[in-house]
């Protein structure tokens, strides 16, 4: 038969080994969602689909030699000379501006990370124009919308707007320009940078919810443990310690 001393001290480490358990547990999860985002005027990069299937870096524009890029956070306008360089090239405009194929593009979430699995946010460049014998008509216009909050990119769009038309013939440089805007979270308020995620407050109120649901556990799992002990053990012995009085 135990004494009072041992049930004592075992009730005691149960109920420490569970409240280490639950904040051990509650740390973990608030650790695990961790992301490093972009940081404000930071280069993203895009990967569009090639011709044949594959993921590649976005139009190379001529004036520069680099893809096509955008900064994080930041509104500006768009130049990108993309040069029509061969018959395929062409043959590959005419079917995007035919609707016979699409530009499928995708833009990473946040930088790339060591982890198993990146997420990209998938997004189509249309190209608007007429297909003649010989050459294409084409409204070079293109806007580019982007959706962030918190480092973190929550959406992304391009659209043709209507402009100037751009005869195009093999060998032509297509003049692709429009602005590029940064939306804040969800909604098409100008974006800024200090604004918390909405998501971020989620987290924050469901890391407590865990805290203070794990130690209502704990507590529960103590008093269970007391109640049977003075049910099962101390109240027999106060019993007989008055009976013994009278």
């Amino acid at each position: 038969v135990w004494t009072m001393r041992q049930c004592v001290t075992v009730g005691v480490v149960v109920w420490a080994l569970c409240a280490l358990i639950c904040v051990v547990a509650g740390q973990h999860r608030h650790a695990h969602r961790h992301i490093e985002g972009w940081k404000m005027g930071q280069k993203i990069n895009m990967e569009c689909k090639t011709p044949t299937g594959e993921w590649g870096q976005g139009p190379v524009c001529q004036e520069t030699g680099e893809a096509m890029f955008f900064v994080y956070g930041t509104d500006s306008m768009q130049y990108c000379g993309w040069h029509v360089s061969n018959s395929d090239l062409y043959d590959y405009v005419s079917s995007l501006v035919k609707q016979e194929a699409n530009w499928n593009c995708r833009i990473a979430m946040v930088p790339q990370q060591d982890q198993p699995h990146n997420y990209y946010l998938p997004f189509s460049i249309p190209v608007w124009g007429t297909v003649e014998k010989e050459h294409m008509h084409l409204d070079n216009h293109l806007n580019f919308v982007f959706h962030a909050q918190q480092g973190i990119i929550l959406g992304v769009a391009a659209y043709v707007v209507r402009d100037q038309v751009q005869v195009v013939k093999k060998g032509a440089v297509i003049t692709f320009h429009g602005p590029t805007k940064w939306f804040n979270g969800h909604s098409f308020l100008p974006f800024s940078p200090t604004q918390p995620l909405a998501g971020a407050l989620e987290d924050v109120a469901a890391f407590w919810l865990s805290v203070l649901t794990s130690s209502a556990i704990t507590a529960l799992v103590g008093l269970l443990f007391f109640t049977a002990l003075y049910r099962f053990y101390l109240r027999k012995r106060l019993v007989q310690k008055f009976l013994k009085q009278d």
